[in-house]
């Protein structure tokens, strides 16, 4: 069956989502036209690409982001002088864990949120440490409780082994392992996605 996610939500809060390493890409923007079709307002925090870049790969890719705001931790990195826009708000790097939980708090009380995506926990173990994040995390989940919105938090298969991966499934309400399924006609390559979900 292919990937529901309306389905797959539910009434849970908080989800995990294992995504296998080399179709990462693909399954996020499933994922976010999912989210789009799904949600009036998201708010989308990338650790992974590039505003610009991201904005674009979901436009190009049939995402309607007419209801999305972005918070992004990798551009200010970059082009430090970068301005913030009435879409996106730039925190100067993935390693600013206090600054990006400000950020995220201070949207989710400025807006109704019905959806926030995470993209990735696999991208915050490369730039802080184990006990960091986990109560970075915690404090994250614990502030979508008290919203409105539904948290889909990412990570790559070949990180669900960590301890961290392992300690954080602990407070969500679901993990929804994604399997991807690549089909070859001709020139054309097409990637369908479907679900095997556990509830915590």
């Amino acid at each position: 069956m292919p990937l529901d996610l309306k389905k797959e939500i539910g009434n849970n809060k908080i989800l995990v989502l294992v995504i296998p390493n080399d179709t990462y890409t693909e399954c996020v923007i499933e994922l976010s036209k999912q989210v789009g079709g799904i949600y009036g307002k998201t708010c989308y925090v990338s650790l992974n690409k590039l505003f610009t870049a991201l904005l674009n790969s979901l436009k190009n890719n049939g995402v309607n982001t007419e209801g999305f705001f972005f918070i992004d931790a990798i551009t200010k990195s970059a082009l430090p002088g970068v301005e913030n826009t009435f879409n996106c708000n730039y925190i100067s790097s993935a390693s600013s864990l206090q600054e990006l939980a400000i950020a995220i708090n201070n949207e989710l009380n400025k807006e109704d949120y019905e959806a926030l995506i995470f993209d990735s926990l696999s991208t915050l173990q490369i730039y802080n440490r184990e006990d960091v994040i986990t109560e970075f995390i915690k404090y994250m989940m614990a502030r979508v409780r008290l919203s409105n919105c539904v948290a889909i938090l990412t990570c790559l298969e070949g990180d669900t082994d960590s301890q961290l991966i392992r300690n954080l499934a602990m407070f969500s309400d679901k993990i929804i392992h994604i399997e991807a399924h690549i089909i070859m006609e001709d020139t054309e390559t097409t990637v369908t996605f479907e679900a095997r979900g556990s509830t915590i």
